[in-house]
């Protein structure tokens, strides 16, 4: 077992992993738009999240985990435009998600989410 020393070196062992299990690079996006009305309750965003930004099935369905996928793999799961769709939809119906979700959105570039 090898135990990785720096953040520099699981960067570098992430990314061609990352490649050979066929996730989908987004760095050559421009936009990415996120419907909130296709989440069907506050437990099903996570499952929403992870199918609309193709992450691998490998962190848990938290708050947590999906700050973990932006961590390891940033260049590859940003879009250069996130337009959220049915924000005001959404945050009525599952206002603690709509904050938790609104607060992982500031992972992202200053300026990339745009809220609809």
């Amino acid at each position: 077992m090898v135990l990785f020393a720096s953040l520099s070196i699981i960067t570098n062992y992430y990314l061609p992993l990352s490649g050979a299990l066929g996730i989908r690079n987004m760095s050559g996006v421009n936009e990415l738009v996120l419907d909130l009305s296709q989440v069907g309750s506050d437990s099903t965003i996570f499952d929403f999240l992870i199918k609309q930004f193709n992450f691998p099935d490998l962190y848990c369905r938290s708050w947590k985990g999906m700050e973990e996928h932006l961590f390891y793999d940033p260049k590859c799961r940003v879009p250069k435009i996130l337009i959220v769709l049915n924000t005001d939809t959404f945050k009525s119906s599952y206002p603690n998600v709509f904050v938790k979700l609104y607060d992982w959105f500031q992972c992202f570039p200053s300026g990339s989410v745009v809220y609809r």
